[in-house]
């Protein structure tokens, strides 16, 4: 069953705020909790109570996993400081219906962690959102000579702010940072479809890991976020993408002529658009 961190605060001491931000918010998000609300934008409807400054909400997986990561020796510096510099209200709140009547339904649960035979050895791979620190690496391996090639030298920005329409995770091999993969959505309702672009760091290529990234990716958009249509659209030179693709369930539709252009804008290439359809 959910569960719901429901926080209101009112902040006495802003000191503590700027680091808790960025430190706690990744933390949570490694242990599976979610933001839903992190607002001073809130409008009383009624009651006696003033509202406090800030509303917190947070989605939790379990009750185990919040209380987790509340007793969590990690997050009991952040909690201190907090508790310091603000006064305080947080409950844990039951996402369920004690009349039995409304339908609150289980989210779906995030694909476990997959292990992959690489190099004659186990390898651990897991996706989980972008957090602070992750630049600097993702940043190098973007760089790679095999990676700008296709991907061209990094806007401004990255990966943060320059493609803000963009949902992004981090790919991660052994607990080490080992690329990037993304996805975007058309939310108009009668064209509904999402798409897909990843990197990998070129020391792991041809080892399945970028298959099962994007394996898992496409399940995420299909049974999670409820789209029929998942788009990719590799290069048409860049067979080892087109490869890895296919064994995911990609069929190719057809050829984008001069679809892109080539690292440093000199010249043009072709892309291939390819497509998986939920009922394939």
């Amino acid at each position: 069953m959910r569960y719901y961190a429901v926080a209101e605060l009112d902040i006495t001491d802003p000191g503590w705020v700027r680091e808790y931000v960025a430190q706690v918010t990744p933390m949570v998000e490694r242990r599976g909790g979610r933001y839903l609300a992190r607002t001073a934008q809130i409008d009383k409807l009624e009651g006696e109570r003033d509202p406090a400054q800030v509303f917190l909400i947070i989605e939790w997986p379990s009750k185990e996993a919040a209380e987790g990561f509340y007793e969590s020796d990690e997050y009991r510096p952040y909690r201190e400081s907090r508790k310091q510099g603000a006064r305080n209200e947080f409950v844990l709140v039951a996402g369920d219906d004690v009349n039995e009547l409304a339908h609150i339904d289980e989210p779906p649960r995030p694909a476990p962690a997959v292990r992959l035979e690489v190099n004659g050895t186990q390898a651990h791979v897991v996706l989980r959102p972008l957090a602070p620190g992750d630049d600097a690496e993702l940043l190098r391996i973007h760089r790679a000579p095999e990676v700008v090639y296709w991907w061209d030298q990094p806007e401004d920005g990255f990966p943060w702010t320059d493609e803000p329409d963009t949902t992004r995770l981090v790919i991660e091999v052994d607990g080490a940072i080992a690329g990037l993969i993304q996805f975007w959505e058309e939310p108009a309702p009668n064209y509904p479809h999402a798409g897909i672009d990843l990197y990998l760091d070129p020391a792991l290529h041809g080892r399945g890991i970028g298959t099962e990234a994007v394996r898992r990716v496409v399940r995420h958009l299909l049974d999670d976020r409820g789209h029929h249509r998942v788009t990719i659209d590799p290069a048409t030179t860049n067979i080892a993408a087109i490869r890895a693709y296919e064994k995911v369930g990609f069929t190719r539709v057809g050829v984008m002529r001069r679809y892109g252009r080539a690292a440093g804008g000199e010249g043009w290439h072709d892309g291939l658009l390819m497509e998986l359809l939920a009922d394939d």
